[in-house]
């Protein structure tokens, strides 16, 4: 499910990409272009190869940016470029002498068109964010927006006993899509039953155990009928009072008074 992200929202993968792309295209080549400047000092060298990668980086984010192949074509452009300028290069050009002020020119032009690519990569970037983060809070108001993270969470505390309302928001963000009642919640709906099974399971085991130390207390069996609780209590009452025992027996009478209570609660007595 994890590895299927970019389908449940194609611009996670989009804004990526465009970042990916931004850096391959802008940073590396040109550190290229500036040393060729520095050698050759050639001003025509350098604008013809900051002309390719300008089209390079402007022809893959219109040709690339929706596709899943995105790396795949800034690659077959980059090459095809290449190839063109190099062959043009080879064929009519020849290097011309060192020039130290065509070098500098050429280190600055670079510097200044390498920044603002990358300015113009990060406004893309930055846009790409805002139009996802726009799509999740439409989806969110209309409920139809789905976070497979925050539905294994749910789950997990789903199986774990919580409830499948655990950990979830209410009012308008519960009506948004992360309460129970939303429809894509619909997955909770067969565990609800066997949650309650298991706290009722465990809500009489500890009342089982309870109703055991309680009969435990007054030293009856668990059998023993109404008349006979009645009587071992008013023995250890008689034991324990304050009043032959001072502050000592006030704990143990509390003890011996509720479990009384607990054994007639447990059948019915008054």
């Amino acid at each position: 499910m994890f590895d299927d992200l970019k389908d449940f929202d194609p611009l996670l993968h989009e804004r990526k990409t465009l970042k990916d792309i931004a850096s391959g295209i802008t940073v590396g080549p040109y550190l290229v272009s500036m040393l060729l400047g520095l050698v050759t000092g050639s001003a025509l060298l350098l604008g013809i190869i900051t002309a390719t990668f300008a089209a390079t980086f402007t022809l893959t984010i219109m040709l690339g940016k929706n596709s899943k192949h995105t790396k795949l074509v800034a690659a077959i452009l980059t090459f095809s470029l290449w190839s063109t300028v190099t062959t043009f290069w080879a064929m009519f050009a020849t290097v011309p002498s060192f020039d130290a002020i065509h070098a500098l020119s050429s280190i600055v032009t670079v510097t200044l068109t390498a920044l603002l690519m990358r300015f113009w990569a990060g406004r893309l970037y930055d846009k790409a964010l805002r139009v996802m983060n726009e799509r999740i809070r439409k989806a969110r108001e209309n409920g139809t927006y789905h976070d497979p993270f925050e539905s294994m969470f749910a789950h997990g505390f789903s199986k774990a006993g919580f409830g499948p309302g655990f950990g979830t928001r209410s009012g308008a963000q519960q009506r948004a899509g992360f309460g129970p009642n939303n429809p894509r919640n619909a997955w909770q709906k067969p565990f609800e039953d066997d949650i309650r099974r298991a706290r009722e399971r465990a809500a009489a085991q500890q009342q089982a155990g309870e109703l055991a130390k309680a009969y435990e207390t007054l030293g009856v069996a668990s059998t023993a009928g109404k008349d006979d609780v009645k009587k071992a209590h008013r023995k250890l009452v008689a034991m324990y009072h304050p009043d032959r025992t001072g502050n000592a027996g006030t704990a143990k009478m509390a003890t011996v008074n509720a479990a009384k209570d607990l054994i007639y609660k447990a059948n019915g007595w008054t």
